[in-house]
């Protein structure tokens, strides 16, 4: 659930800290109150694209930073496998923060380390589902199906069991097709060899060799050419 929110800097919000307890929050609002821009905010932080009218006007940068906690252990595999500092427990806080400049550059953040924006947004997808009315993004996502269905059925550890595995059997297909090649490759060789001979033998080069050995007579240098001349034209003949 998410912990903390610090926004600095965005549209028109100079300054805003927000702590959430456990249990369920609700903001309310009139029209125009500022909701859709803690949200904007919010998507932000998760990846959404920068632009530069979110940072607030005289400002350097914008800041949005979110705090999490118990965050499942999905999340906390997808940090592992992508070597950021990962919490000793899913009820310790997962920290990302975004930063957007004037000219629209941006820096993203996971527990304080440089990020890409795109590894941002995934691990944001795993932390909140953000939607409006009618909306349920997540659940049109297959893998969020079949890991909800996995957790539902504790079949976690299988799951990752039957991934090493298949990983494995691709691994040995690759290798067993690459030794196919190579055992393929002589006879390949083989092939093309016998097919240079088949056409050298229809040139019939020993029959022009014994041509010219027949006029294997010193002659003048000059009278080599008409020499070869009349052996092609016997040979043709």
């Amino acid at each position: 659930m998410i912990r903390q929110l610090n926004i600095e800097n965005y549209a028109l919000i100079e300054s805003l800290d927000a702590t959430w307890c456990a249990g369920m929050t609700a903001i309310t609002g009139e029209t125009g109150s500022g909701k859709s821009i803690v949200l904007g905010a919010l998507g932000l932080a998760l990846g959404n694209r920068a632009e530069t009218q979110h940072v607030r006007a005289g400002a350097n940068k914008c800041i949005v930073e979110v705090e999490f906690d118990h965050v499942g252990p999905q999340a906390m595999q997808w940090l592992l496998q992508r070597d950021f500092d990962v919490p000793p427990s899913e009820a310790e806080t997962i920290r990302v923060r975004r930063e957007v400049f004037p000219n629209g550059r941006s820096r993203a953040f996971i527990q304080d380390s440089p990020a890409k924006v795109a590894d941002l947004a995934h691990l944001g997808s795993l932390l909140v589902d953000l939607h409006g009315q009618d909306e349920t993004r997540a659940l049109l996502d297959r893998e969020v199906r079949l890991t909800l269905l996995d957790e539902r059925g504790d079949l976690q550890s299988l799951r990752s069991q039957y991934q090493d595995l298949f990983s494995q059997w691709k691994s040995t297909l690759a290798a067993l097709s690459e030794a196919q090649k190579k055992k393929n490759a002589p006879q390949a060789d083989v092939a093309y060899l016998r097919f240079q001979i088949q056409e050298l033998d229809g040139l019939k080069l020993d029959q022009l060799n014994e041509a010219f050995y027949r006029y294997d007579v010193p002659e003048p240098r000059g009278s080599w050419p008409d020499k070869v001349k009349e052996v092609m034209t016997d040979e043709q003949a």
